[in-house]
């Protein structure tokens, strides 16, 4: 985060502007879930063991359209007839099973965009958690 943030300052200034690094406890922080409900894009530096509980905090808080990217850990999808086509050449077979009706939890409705390596990039679909449909950006 220090080094991240030490190398924006050598950003242009409306770059900077634009973009924001945070760093805290997402899950139990308000002012933090209140950034997460206005950000266009979300990086996650996570572990495997706290992606269903990302999954779920990502579905709640963040807008339908907002990429969400993770290194080196997959967020778990939820699959639906539109999400299923983002990477067909993807292996893991674990994103590719269709959950029940009722497991939507540790899950989050979105579109893989790009998953190469350690980086996957994903952009959230359709209901957001809130109640709201999928709105224009």
């Amino acid at each position: 985060w220090f080094i991240s943030s030490m190398r924006r300052l050598f950003l242009p200034r409306t770059i900077r502007s634009k973009s924001q690094l945070v760093m805290g406890d997402m899950f139990e922080n308000p002012i933090a879930r209140e950034r997460l409900r206005s950000a266009d894009c979300v990086m996650i530096f996570g572990v495997k063991s706290l992606m269903p509980n990302i999954a779920d905090l990502v579905q709640r808080e963040c807008r339908p359209g907002c990429l969400l990217m993770s290194y080196r850990f997959r967020v778990p999808l939820l699959m639906s007839e539109h999400n299923t086509c983002a990477r067909k050449s993807d292996s893991n077979a674990n994103d590719r099973k269709k959950p029940s009706a009722n497991a939507s939890s540790g899950v989050v409705n979105a579109t893989l965009i790009y998953g190469e390596e350690e980086m996957h990039i994903y952009e959230l679909d359709g209901f957001d958690g809130r109640g709201d449909d999928k709105l224009e950006r």
